[in-house]
């Protein structure tokens, strides 16, 4: 057997060397054994409107709008960049709810809800990291001088 580093290796050093012969006869695709309890994805399911998925994302979403207004208020009062990135933050968690209502109302397909709800993690992530980071170096900067 021959090694061939990676950087050399060409597409068609990657194509197999020996083509099976054509069978004459159909091959038979044998299933999986069902099992009497199947299960059901749970997760990004267009049109499922079950009343714990209902019940959870709505307590979610309420708590998350009263967050969301509290940040607001605490905002407006101090007036500061972090308390701006955590209004935004609330804002976008608030909006993972909107996507997991607009998913069970059939409104986005499951490959649009993934790229939403996994796009507002990331921008979740991001704001409270830069929050975290700029009160961090204010913080510093204001008891150095």
């Amino acid at each position: 057997m021959q090694v061939i580093p990676f950087q050399d290796i060409t597409h068609a050093q990657l194509l197999p060397t020996h083509v099976p012969e054509r069978r004459r006869w159909r091959s038979v695709h044998v299933h999986p054994p069902r099992t009497p309890d199947m299960t059901v994805p749970l997760h990004a399911v267009v049109g499922v409107a079950s009343p714990g998925l209902l019940a959870v994302v709505s307590v979610a979403a309420l708590g998350t709008a009263v967050l969301l207004g509290l940040a607001f208020a605490a905002f407006v009062r101090r007036r500061s960049r972090p308390y701006l990135l955590l209004v935004v933050a609330f804002a976008a968690l608030l909006g993972r709810s909107a996507v997991v209502g607009l998913s069970a109302l059939g409104v986005l397909s499951p490959t649009d809800h993934h790229l939403f709800e996994h796009g507002l993690d990331v921008v979740l992530v991001a704001l409270v990291v830069a929050a975290v980071y700029y009160a961090r170096t204010v913080t510093q900067e204001v008891s150095a001088s």
